[in-house]
């Protein structure tokens, strides 16, 4: 998760990422928070999702102040590990 109004915690991202892969066969979501904060977005939705893409993750975006779209990325990692535990 990062916060779309700060730059610095989406380039952090990749240090995450990196520590992930290193360490485990995790699967997961990037997800992009307050996104209801309209005129303070640093992070544009489609460079994430590019980003999110380019590292074999999903992409969603979410306001936990608003409630948006909070239980998709849950929905998702679920999803996910179902599909996993019946194809083991």
């Amino acid at each position: 998760m990062y916060d779309v109004t700060s730059q610095e915690s989406f380039d952090s991202l990749q240090y995450w990422l990196n520590s992930l892969q290193n360490n485990s066969s995790a699967f997961g979501v990037i997800v992009g928070n307050k996104n209801d904060l309209v005129s303070q977005i640093q992070v544009r939705p489609q460079d994430a999702a590019s980003f999110a893409t380019s590292n074999g993750y999903e992409f969603v975006e979410t306001s936990a102040s608003k409630g948006n779209d909070v239980e998709t990325p849950f929905r998702i990692i679920a999803e996910k590990f179902i599909k996993t535990q019946r194809s083991s």
